[in-house]
């Protein structure tokens, strides 16, 4: 696994990766809907809708939750094919 070491290298020396990958965007929008009422909530809680003026801590559990509603909606499809997530 030479390609992990490397990879491991370069951020260790604080390199950037760049973007190799790419989203699905009907993943995107299916994520963005389930969220909606967290994002309120955290809207609220950190008196704004700016996600750059959120908590810290706030902002990774928004971006958990986000990438948890993404990564079931692909694995929803990789398991099922391309008809979508039902």
């Amino acid at each position: 696994m030479k390609h992990m070491d490397k990879i491991k290298e370069r951020i260790n020396k604080g390199e950037s990766l760049g973007i190799v990958a790419s989203s699905n965007p009907e993943g995107v929008d299916y994520a963005l809907k389930q969220i909606k009422e967290n994002y309120i909530a955290y809207a609220k809680k950190n008196g704004s809708w700016e996600l750059h003026k959120w908590d810290l801590q706030d902002k990774k559990y928004f971006f958990q939750i986000f990438l948890s509603h993404y990564l079931s909606y692909e694995s929803e499809i990789a398991d099922r094919g391309t008809n979508g997530y039902k």
